[in-house]
This record gives C-alpha cells, structure tokens and sequence, in this order.
C-alpha cells in the first residue's frame, strides 16, 4: 500500500484511495486554517501544491484501476 504515492503510474484499490482521501483533508484543513490565520498566501501555495500533487495522483491511479485514463 502507497508505494510511489506521488506517481501517476500504476492501480490502487478502494482502500488505498479512500485512505488517500483521509490522509489529504487533514494537511489540507491545516493549511487552510493557517491561511485564514494570516501566515501568508505563498505559504499556502508552496505547502499545498504537494497535498494536491498527492490527491490528483492518488485519483489517477484509481482511474488507471477502473480502466480509464487517469
């Protein structure tokens, strides 16, 4: 389970990605607090883009799992 978690090639199964869901909204929650906070946008942005980078390859592989393209 989560071997190349930020690759785009490859299947994961129901779990893994459901996992992946979990895993994403508590970085992304954080994030978004320290945001409204006041820490700064450029902050945000250099620390979000890996959570996204993670999230969108997670549900490439989950594509590439149902037989379309990711």
């Amino acid at each position: 389970m989560f071997k190349k978690p930020f690759s785009f090639e490859g299947r994961i199964r129901r779990t893994e990605y459901g996992l992946s869901l979990i895993i994403y909204f508590f970085p992304a929650f954080i994030l978004r607090v320290a945001a409204e906070a006041g820490a700064g946008a450029s902050v945000f942005v250099i620390f979000y883009i890996p959570v996204l980078w993670f999230l969108w390859a997670q549900g490439a592989k989950r594509c590439h799992d149902l037989g379309n393209s990711g």
